[in-house]
């Protein structure tokens, strides 16, 4: 589709300043194994068996290439984690406030230490005890900027250890969450943190008219913003690497598998695919909306994925305080 459709879909958003980064992965992953960009020929010495290769394009747009790269990060972190119970966390923010990590990508980063706040205020709140104990959780984090329904919607994934730690390097359990606090203290934390970010960065006008909307999601969703965190069912390293490969799937992955795509029809240029909505997990048979199925362009199809680029990988995990403290940024 991208080989035939392109070229095209740059001439006809050439009026748009679309990333360099993004022109080259999708060069890159349309040229991966081209024979007519190079290759590897293998020979047996002892009859007249070959094998060529085309060569890899590495590139994060490419389903094939980025599955490589999401099973060796997967491998990497599942490592890392302690042989204790994890849970899986979900904050997710208001609908509103998307518009503005689309205009101002700094905010990402305003967005992880904001889950940062909330896990600090969680363990320590208003204990002195804790404070000066300076407990700690040990998590990754991971940002996904969109949805099953590739619509933009950043969100953080966190794979949490049951456990904190201490200035003695000492372990203790810790498995309850109050949700009700989660939900409120990443709100106030994320929209404080986007209120300084746009004083500093942008005009007083942003500045009102964000402040207005503040205003406005604290009136309207008293309940904070959406935070999801089951535990684990199957707390073993098997499940721990399964739902670290699942959440870290889009580091280097396009929006969607090849295997969703159903259907694209070169005469209409026109694409065929399916999700299954997140509503539905969790939910019994007879409760479900059940699988979707969405036909539209070939154009909007590029743009959604162009839009979702994969853009950052960022994960932190903290094993014993001040030994080992792991940050990654792609």
């Amino acid at each position: 589709m991208f080989v035939r459709y392109w070229h095209k879909f740059l001439e006809m958003y050439a009026h748009i300043d679309i990333r360099d980064s993004i022109i080259n992965n999708v060069n890159r992953m349309i040229a991966c194994k081209d024979f007519s960009y190079g290759y590897v020929f293998y020979e047996c010495p002892n009859c007249d068996h070959y094998h060529i290769s085309g060569l890899s394009c590495h590139s994060r747009f490419c389903a094939s290439c980025g599955k490589i790269y999401r099973e060796r990060r997967a491998n990497e972190i599942a490592k890392k984690c302690l042989n204790v119970p994890h849970r899986q966390f979900v904050f997710s923010i208001a609908e509103e406030l998307r518009i503005y990590l689309r205009l101002y990508r700094d905010l990402y980063h305003e967005l992880f230490k904001a889950v940062d706040d909330v896990f600090v205020y969680l363990i320590q709140g208003k204990s002195k005890i804790a404070k000066n104990d300076d407990r700690e959780l040990g998590y990754i984090s991971f940002l996904h900027t969109f949805g099953r329904d590739l619509k933009f919607n950043p969100h953080i994934h966190v794979l949490m250890a049951e456990r904190i730690i201490d200035n003695d390097l000492k372990f203790k359990k810790y498995d309850y969450f109050n949700f009700e606090s989660l939900r409120k203290a990443f709100m106030n934390q994320l929209l404080k943190r986007i209120y300084h970010y746009l004083k500093e960065n942008t005009s007083k006008y942003e500045l009102v008219k964000f402040s207005r909307l503040r205003n406005y999601l604290y009136k309207q969703l008293k309940d904070g913003f959406y935070t999801y965190g089951p535990k684990l069912k199957n707390n073993t390293k098997v499940s721990i690497k399964n739902i670290t490969r699942y959440i870290a799937r889009y580091a280097r992955h396009p929006a969607m598998s090849e295997s969703r795509i159903i259907n694209v029809n070169y005469d209409n240029h026109t694409i065929t695919y399916y999700y299954d909505p997140h509503e539905d997990d969790g939910l019994e048979k007879n409760q479900k909306q059940g699988r979707q199925y969405v036909t539209e362009s070939v154009f909007k199809f590029i743009k959604k994925l162009i839009i979702l680029f994969p853009r950052q990988l960022f994960w932190r995990w903290l094993v014993c305080k001040n030994i080992f403290l792991q940050k990654s940024v792609i």
